[in-house]
């Protein structure tokens, strides 16, 4: 991906002056649906994230707030105090400015500087090792050595110069650290080869020159004549033009030291500070004092004069008014401090401190109640308010009834039946209401007049009769329950 340039403006805020409506906890969980969003909800959106980048752009790490869940060994943070925080251990708020919550928190940075004093100290540790030269108590330390000063040595043993008055006798040497007696050593003086050690003859300085030699040592003498020194930083060069030819350097090389800027310098060798600066394309205000400015750590507190910043940013006697005197949206009115007070201030009523669970809703339709006996009795109901008046036997107010041109039958809401039908001598009539416990029935002449008195019911049950004797046809009537 190419370079994203930062746009310009990143702190001129989206509706800084406009109208803007928090939309809501609730409506924040679900978004926008199919709908045209209110411009002041979207104002207040717009403004919100406009001020968190452009929070961000000024800060660069955004500062710690108490509702972030931040994340151990992932989360950065600025504190109150200027500094950056790395979050130790997942939480969400333990203020990293706290002592107390060293578990959740660390310092991000070493204080700028404090590397190179340890630095430094180090390597004076380091110097005094190496020489000895910061050893406080040397005669403990030889002790703790188990050496000698110089002039026990003295004493001890015969001095550097020499001392004609002092002998040593020394028996053969057998290992590698033991003394020589002068008859020992005589009789290991044999001519040096590669593969035996003795005595060597001296090269001449042209031997030493030409490198040709093999049976001869070169001294000290002739190497300085012939090599150049470690010491002497290439002085030994013959011919420095050609030597810096063969390094590959360029004649940048032989200019002195004053025609470059040197880095610990700092720029202080520049001659001319003006041009510099104008070459860099900085501006009058580079060359001011930084107390000409306000500082971002000190968060406005290098303000000279609190109270005319506040007027010239338009801020009221409420910007530095004790918070505590206010509510806090977040804290959803748990600040005030008489809530009674507030509910009539607010018009509301004692039903207002009642739970929901307390009242019926329209939409459930009286469902909720605990008790629909008791609300039945409360509204002066009988025990025919709960009788169905459609398709239940018993005693209620159901009325059944089954008829037509041959006959029926219908059931009062007490249980009574009543079931009537035309019969002929010899017919079993079934009823379409079967009784329960007994009834009667009644026979008329039909009304073709056929029938005559002196009929008879035989085979009567709770599900029908017969007709047994009797001339012609009747009508039939039967009551019972």
């Amino acid at each position: 991906m190419a370079n994203i340039a930062k746009p310009s403006g990143i702190n001129l805020l989206w509706a800084a002056g406009g109208t803007k409506v928090d939309p809501g906890l609730s409506k924040t969980n679900i978004g926008w649906v199919v709908e045209l969003p209110p411009y002041q909800y979207q104002n207040w959106l717009d403004n919100r994230q406009d001020t968190f980048i452009a929070h961000i752009n000024q800060h660069g790490i955004p500062e710690w707030d108490n509702e972030t869940e931040y994340q151990g060994n992932l989360s950065y943070t600025q504190g109150s105090d200027g500094l950056i925080y790395k979050c130790l251990a997942t939480h969400t708020n333990f203020n990293p400015t706290n002592p107390l919550n060293s578990a959740y928190w660390t310092r991000a940075f070493e204080v700028y500087g404090a590397a190179a004093a340890v630095q430094a100290q180090l390597n004076t540790h380091l110097t005094n090792y190496a020489t000895l030269s910061g050893i406080t108590n040397p005669v403990v330390a030889r002790s703790n050595l188990s050496v000698f000063s110089k002039t026990e040595s003295d004493v001890r043993f015969a001095a550097l110069a020499g001392n004609s008055g002092q002998v040593f006798n020394v028996a053969p040497a057998v290992g590698a650290s033991h003394a020589v007696p002068l008859g020992q050593l005589s009789s290991l003086l044999v001519g040096a080869t590669e593969s035996t050690p003795g005595q060597i003859a001296i090269a001449t300085l042209g031997e030493t020159e030409a490198g040709t030699n093999d049976t001869k040592a070169v001294t000290p003498a002739k190497g300085q004549a012939v090599y150049l020194k470690k010491s002497g930083n290439l002085a030994g060069l013959t011919n420095p033009a050609l030597a810096r030819t063969n390094l590959g350097l360029s004649d940048s090389g032989i200019y002195p030291s004053n025609t470059w800027l040197i880095r610990t310098s700092n720029l202080g060798d520049l001659t001319n500070t003006s041009v510099a600066r104008n070459n860099l394309g900085l501006g009058t205000i580079a060359t001011q004092p930084i107390g000409s400015f306000l500082q971002a750590v000190n968060n406005l507190g290098d303000l000279t004069n609190p109270v005319q910043a506040r007027l010239n940013l338009g801020l009221t006697a409420v910007s530095f008014a004790d918070p505590n005197i206010f509510l806090y949206k977040n804290e959803n009115l748990f600040g005030l401090t008489n809530p009674a007070q507030a509910r009539i201030n607010l018009g509301l009523g004692s039903a207002a401190v009642v739970p929901q669970e307390a009242f019926l809703f329209a939409a459930n339709n009286l469902s909720e109640l605990p008790n629909k006996q008791t609300a039945r009795n409360n509204l002066g109901l009988g025990n025919l308010a709960t009788a169905n008046a459609y398709g239940i036997l018993g005693p209620d107010l159901t009325f059944t009834n089954n008829w037509d041109a041959q006959g029926g039958a219908t059931q009062l809401p007490n249980g009574v039946k009543i079931q009537w039908g035309n019969v002929v001598v010899g017919q079993t009539i079934t009823f379409r209401i079967p009784f329960w416990i007994s009834y009667s029935v009644t026979l008329t002449h039909g009304p073709n007049a056929l029938g005559s008195p002196g009929s008879g019911i035989t085979s009567k049950t709770l599900n029908g009769f017969g007709l047994g004797y009797g001339n012609g046809g009747y009508m039939w009537m039967a009551i019972g329950v």
